[in-house]
């Protein structure tokens, strides 16, 4: 666990992703590159154990979008005071992650 300059119990980390395809929640599968690297930053409320986790998604990378935005940064902060887990991620493309970015192409 690292001390991250908003939080002192965030941690930053980054996971490596599988390729191959997903048909989770979609009716076509989405196919993903060989592998993907994902940065995250986990953050958990100081006094008791989370019971509820939030994941949270920046606004698009290619208008300065990342898991560092202000806005999800606020909104990390409001969900931590009322006892939730937070985890927020760079997509492709953005901030820390690799990767090529979402067009709308």
């Amino acid at each position: 666990m690292s001390t991250s300059r908003n939080y002192p119990y965030t941690e930053d980390a980054y996971a490596t992703l599988p390729g191959g395809s997903s048909n989770r929640s979609d009716s076509s599968p989405t196919s993903t590159p060989p592998s993907s690297l994902l940065s995250y930053a986990l953050t958990r409320p100081t006094s008791d154990p989370p019971t509820r986790l939030a994941l949270l998604a920046h606004p698009w990378a290619r208008l300065g979008g990342s898991k560092d935005d202000h806005v999800v940064v606020g909104v990390t902060s409001a969900l931590v005071k009322e006892g939730y887990a937070v985890c927020r991620y760079d997509a492709r493309g953005a901030g820390g992650s690799v990767g090529v970015g979402a067009t709308w192409t």
